[in-house]
């Protein structure tokens, strides 16, 4: 039961970072949208058909996304993350929101990596 709770867990984390409804992965999966919600409700967890296509479709296995210590792209710690222009001016010459926005266009872009 604790491994169907951390990929329901998991699965709704991904949804939110790639800002999907429930809906629109029903719609992909060509499952009703219904069903999935009421899979991603319950303590049974996906159907194993399911959570393979899920898995395939996020770029992991089944076991990554029933795991407890799943990574995600928030996860990620920035020295992982590649330096992305060859030349950035000193930081003091950005706004925190400018800051804020570079970094989460890291994080993006590490999400389409994993995809």
């Amino acid at each position: 039961m604790e491994k169907a709770q951390n990929m329901n867990t998991n699965v709704k984390m991904i949804l939110k970072q790639k800002r999907w409804s429930i809906r629109q992965l029903a719609e992909k999966l060509d499952l009703p949208a219904s069903s999935l919600n009421d899979s991603l409700k319950s303590k049974k967890g996906l159907p194993i058909d399911i959570a393979l296509r899920i898995a395939e479709m996020f770029g992991c296995t089944v076991e990554e996304l029933a795991s407890n210590d799943f990574v995600t792209q928030e996860d990620i710690p920035l020295s992982a993350i590649q330096v992305l222009a060859a030349h950035r001016p000193n930081s003091g010459d950005y706004t925190e929101d400018e800051l804020d926005e570079i970094e989460d266009f890291k994080k993006f872009v590490m999400l389409k990596r994993k995809n």
